[in-house]
């Protein structure tokens, strides 16, 4: 029985130490983007950063991925129907509030109200919120279909629907975000840690690699989408889509590999090292607070904070050590208030 709470202690830190490495590595992107100066932003040359590109082609794919991991253990504790509608309950105040807060600022700012702009805040600018919540929901409906047939035949349905559902209020994100959401919750529920085969986490890594040289700015979800709907060449879009799973999934790998072998030979064996993982257990416990505040310090201060600023990945790095330690002050003082703390930036941890 102790052997089990250590291992599962092992765990927990480990989960966390991810969560911590994946909410920094995009606080870095968003540094990278939003902090490089006027220039570098208002011509898009962020699209063809090539550390942005790294960041870009796994970090979404590793952040609902573990949410899908972590949603097997929590539908073993409380339920499917539980786990899925507390998602649901804890993540719609926050998108409802902050919707509302921003058109009151439009208004402040002398922009006409509008019922458009409360839609596309309310289902856009928390837009992995929104993937979790469907994504859980998807997993529901997955899991209580009947046999093996049916959900093959299901899957089919999905490629399907990616491909002639039209992206339209973030759907092509959710659509993307589904596979690798229920590849965390499939490995959890079957008990397999490839991120502990060697063979497996090398072949990753060097696969990364080679896909990275190929990435595009056509490459990033934002810009192509997902579905073949209004495209002019579907053939070509079907090639984004499979080339954007696939460095996807290597990419989340490789990191989960990575990570782990930090964890177990340095931060475990090095007194000096493991200063940098109990920092990364602290963000991985805070990661849903920093990614909401976060998002609008980066989309409505950063710019005009460093207007005349050039890139640099040394000040992105700073940027992102600055906006991180904002973030959990801020958070600090919301949560003084359970209130404010369930519509801002959800009750409790992450």
């Amino acid at each position: 029985m102790k052997e089990i709470s250590i291992n599962n202690k092992k765990k927990s830190v480990l989960i966390d130490i991810l969560k911590g490495f994946a909410i920094f590595v995009v606080l870095l992107g968003h540094s990278i983007q939003y902090g490089s100066g006027n220039a570098f932003l208002s011509n898009g040359e962020y699209w063809h950063d090539p550390i942005m590109k790294a960041i870009y082609s796994f970090h979404m794919p590793l952040f609902i991925g573990i949410c899908g991991y972590l949603f097997f253990f929590s539908v073993m504790k409380h339920g499917m129907k539980n786990s899925v509608l507390s998602r649901a309950k804890r993540f719609l105040p926050i998108v409802s509030t902050w919707a509302i807060l921003l058109c009151i600022l439009d208004l402040c700012l002398g922009k006409p109200f509008a019922i458009k702009r409360i839609v596309v805040y309310f289902f856009t600018d928390f837009w992995f919120l929104w993937a979790i919540i469907v994504c859980s929901f998807g997993i529901l409906f997955f899991e209580n279909t009947g046999g093996r047939y049916i959900r093959l035949f299901l899957s089919a349905l999905f490629v399907l629907l990616c491909l002639f559902l039209p992206d339209y209020l973030g759907l092509g994100v959710y659509k993307f975000m589904f596979p690798y959401f229920a590849a965390g919750f499939y490995l959890a529920k079957k008990r397999i840690k490839i991120w502990e085969n060697d063979v497996i986490g090398i072949v990753s890594i060097v696969c990364w690699i080679l896909l990275l040289s190929f990435f595009s700015k056509e490459t990033y979800i934002y810009t192509t989408g997902l579905s073949i709907v209004g495209k002019e060449n579907w053939i070509k879009q079907i090639i984004i889509d499979v080339y954007r799973y696939a460095i996807g999934f290597c990419g989340t790998i490789a990191a989960v590999y990575c990570v782990r072998l930090t964890y177990t030979h340095i931060f475990i064996r090095t007194n000096g090292a493991h200063i940098l993982g109990d920092l990364l257990v602290y963000l991985g416990k805070r990661t849903l607070q920093i990614y909401i505040l976060s998002t609008y310090i980066y989309d409505r201060l950063m710019p005009a904070v460093t207007y005349g600023f050039f890139k640099n990945y040394i000040i992105a790095i700073v940027e992102s050590i600055v906006v991180c330690v904002v973030c959990i002050l801020l958070s600090g003082i919301i949560q003084k208030s359970r209130f404010l703390s369930k519509l801002l930036i959800g009750a409790g941890n992450s």
